[in-house]
């Protein structure tokens, strides 16, 4: 038995993982082609590319705030990193693959970016809040 990546033509992102007997034939759709994947950690998800036969996992991307919750008048810094990524942007504004960036949010409530890491393998975003409370003076302290 061996197993075989099922690839789009299209994307060269593998879209299913099957199992052959040996000797048997399986002719995939028009729009795959099949790779051995025996003794390889891949499976659904990767790119692979044809010319180097390499395999490129799927983009990951963790993301925080600290500190976290703030007053009002203090800043904060998101600290993201990524893997199998080449490029990421934090609110659509491109941004280094690992990194971060100070904060200081204008008004009480949920402070919320989106930062999405694209790779060969596709893209995959995290959404990080920080809650924004009133000010210590506020508060009577």
């Amino acid at each position: 038995m061996s197993n075989y990546a099922v690839i789009s033509v299209e994307t060269n992102i593998c879209d299913n993982v099957i199992v052959l007997d040996e000797g048997s034939t399986w002719q995939p759709p028009a729009s795959h082609y099949i790779v051995n994947i025996d003794g390889q950690e891949v499976g659904i998800g990767w790119y692979y590319d044809k010319v180097t036969a390499q395999w490129t996992a799927p983009p990951s991307v963790t993301a925080s705030f600290n500190p976290s919750p703030i007053f009002l008048s203090q800043s904060t810094t998101l600290t993201w990193e990524s893997q199998n990524a080449t490029s990421v942007t934090i609110n659509g504004v491109d941004s280094a693959l690992n990194g971060f960036e100070g904060f200081m949010p204008d008004k009480v409530g949920k402070f919320t970016v989106t930062v999405v890491a694209t790779g060969l393998a596709g893209s995959v975003s995290t959404i990080q809040s920080v809650n924004v409370v009133a000010t210590q003076e506020e508060l009577g302290a």
